[in-house]
């Protein structure tokens, strides 16, 4: 699988992930089963020319997007951190990693795996690298994604455990499955309890060396009133 991504020449798709487990007690700020936690796409063009784009509840269900036309200045079109409306701002980043754990916070960390595996830049540690180091690693059963007979691979990164499902004779990954906290840092700290859930997501629309057209990556989003331009 790995050796899949590191000599595809092009890649991109479409993807969701949704809420499948919750606490058995969850606090009110909880998430539901079957709750869209973020949608996207997915382009590459090696050796780094690439773009995600995505929307969740976290970008007040507007587009966002992270990405680059040369593989040296990534670009960023994200939530207004600060604001108390839908305002988005328009900005660059010196440093690849630093744009991409930028994009996770709004994208359920959804832009991290794959662009990860194509671009080592991407992420001080790699999905490749969490792979690599992973424990536990299980083969549980063969069963289809959306008709596509894939190995269900468990595994433990870290501590957290992880389900993979790898497509049997493409070598790609179709869906993942994995725990997530939420809810207040401090709280957990005072009680002892860590409030989370389970998400699956899942890849579709995959084409991999298929040809990407350079417009994708000279993007330029269409700035409202009240977004931010730090471009300029």
């Amino acid at each position: 699988m790995l050796a899949t991504y590191k000599t595809a020449s092009s890649y991109q798709d479409t993807g969701s992930a949704i809420v499948v487990e919750t606490d058995s007690k969850p606090v009110q700020s909880a998430p539901h089963v079957g709750d869209i936690l973020v949608s996207y796409r997915t382009y590459f063009v090696r050796p780094n020319m690439f773009r995600f784009d995505w929307k969740s509840p976290r970008t007040r269900l507007r587009e966002a997007s992270v990405w680059s036309n040369d593989g040296k200045k990534p670009y960023l079109w994200t939530p207004e951190v600060a604001a108390h409306d839908d305002s988005f701002t328009f900005r660059t980043s010196k440093y690849l990693d630093m744009a991409i754990m930028d994009a996770g916070r709004s994208s359920a960390g959804a832009v991290w795996p794959l662009i990860s595996l194509f671009i080592k830049e991407a992420s001080v540690m790699s999905f490749a690298d969490h792979l690599e180091m992973a424990t536990e690693l299980v083969l549980v059963r063969e069963e289809p994604v959306d008709g596509e007979m894939c190995f269900a691979i468990k595994a433990n990164f870290s501590g957290v455990p992880w389900t993979l499902w790898i497509a049997k004779q493409r070598k790609i990954i179709r869906k993942t499955r994995t725990v997530y906290s939420y809810g207040s840092f401090d709280e957990s700290v005072e009680t002892g309890v860590r409030h989370v859930y389970v998400a699956d997501e899942t890849r579709r629309d995959i084409r991999i060396n298929e040809p990407i057209s350079k417009a994708v990556f000279n993007y330029r989003p269409t700035l409202r009133p009240n977004d931010v331009d730090l471009t300029r």
